[in-house]
């Protein structure tokens, strides 16, 4: 596709009970290569829970292990860095933070300023917001592709957009049916996922930048993640309140697991042995087995839990808590 030309501008304590649940043994990390760990999983407890206003949406965690959390009302997004739990720095950014995403190397963050119809981009180095990509909509998500190229972006008048990061141009726009409020790569990086809240899923092939299929699955559909060996996707439906488990070979669904409330987003762990499903209108990130799909633990975080992330190693999961804090879960 040709590319189209692209704009550029410069442009709090709290008394609670964090109960864990847990209903299987969780195992540890095991030694990999010298200098390496094997990817592990968080053992489900929370173990930090610093207040942060101005409702925390959005969550990543570089590379290097630093934790930004975007702010609704502050037009700010946070910095932590691991292994503190603490929040120290702050990048002002624009109105209505939504998303955020790391490039691989940990030096640039992708933000979606929503109401600012654009995708801030910070040097992390410096902690400032020193460009930004603008839209004719509201930005909702975003996400780094496999090989650091590109920047995959969704809008709220139902459009996906692939930027090229070297040129700043819009190599791909795609239609969907609605808002896009869930994305995901597969275990190559050749396929891209994205859900819609109108109950659809479009598979993607990153090579040629076209619609491979669509998964017509209902419901309203937020987060959604790929299994390590891309068979199986896990995804949240908001409105019927529960996980689908969609078999990618034989496009149907496999499992419905039944949640507590309205789920929002779902995550595997680094090691993929576990799916952690915040679900926001219960106040608890539900934890199941991805293999069996059996629930093993039931994370309470109170409030109104929005985006998880991981850590590279996948020791410690970051939950996003619209209420007015961030849980860090060990």
């Amino acid at each position: 596709m040709t590319a189209i030309p692209w704009r550029a501008a410069h442009g709090p304590g709290r008394a609670r009970v964090a109960a864990v649940v847990l209903a299987a043994l969780f195992s540890a990390c095991r030694p990999g290569p010298p200098g390496a760990l094997e990817p592990t999983h968080p053992d489900g407890a929370i173990v930090a829970s610093p207040r942060l206003g101005e409702r925390p949406y959005g969550a990543a965690i570089s590379q290097t292990g630093l934790v930004f959390v975007t702010r609704l009302d502050a037009a700010t997004v946070s910095g932590a860095m691991l292994p503190d739990t603490v929040f120290t720095s702050a990048v002002a950014v624009r109105h209505v933070p939504t998303d955020v995403a790391f490039n691989r190397a940990g030096t640039r963050a992708f933000v979606t300023n929503q109401h600012s119809q654009q995708v801030g981009i910070v040097d992390v180095a410096s902690g400032r917001q020193v460009d930004s990509l603008m839209f004719g909509g509201d930005p909702a998500r975003v996400l780094v592709s496999a090989d650091d190229r590109s920047l995959f972006v969704t809008i709220n008048t139902g459009e996906l957009f692939r930027i090229d990061l070297a040129t700043r141009a819009v190599t791909v726009r795609l239609r969907f049916p609605d808002l896009a409020n869930g994305l995901a790569l597969g275990r190559r990086g050749d396929l891209l996922y994205a859900s819609t809240i109108e109950g659809t899923v479009a598979e993607i092939t990153t090579a040629t930048n076209t619609a491979r299929r669509t998964f017509r699955i209902g419901g309203k559909l937020q987060g959604l993640a790929v299994s390590p060996d891309g068979t199986e996707m896990f995804i949240a439906d908001e409105t019927g309140g529960r996980l689908i488990v969609w078999s990618l070979a034989r496009e149907r669904a496999l499992d419905t697991v039944p949640l507590e409330g309205a789920p929002f987003d779902v995550r595997i762990t680094p090691d993929g042995t576990l799916v952690y499903v915040s679900v926001r209108t219960a106040g608890q990130v539900m934890v199941f087995d991805r293999a069996s799909r059996k629930h093993v633990a039931t994370i309470l975080t109170g409030g109104d839990p929005r985006r998880i992330a991981f850590d590279p190693a996948g020791g410690l999961a970051v939950v996003a808590n619209q209420a007015g804090w961030v849980d860090f879960v060990r």
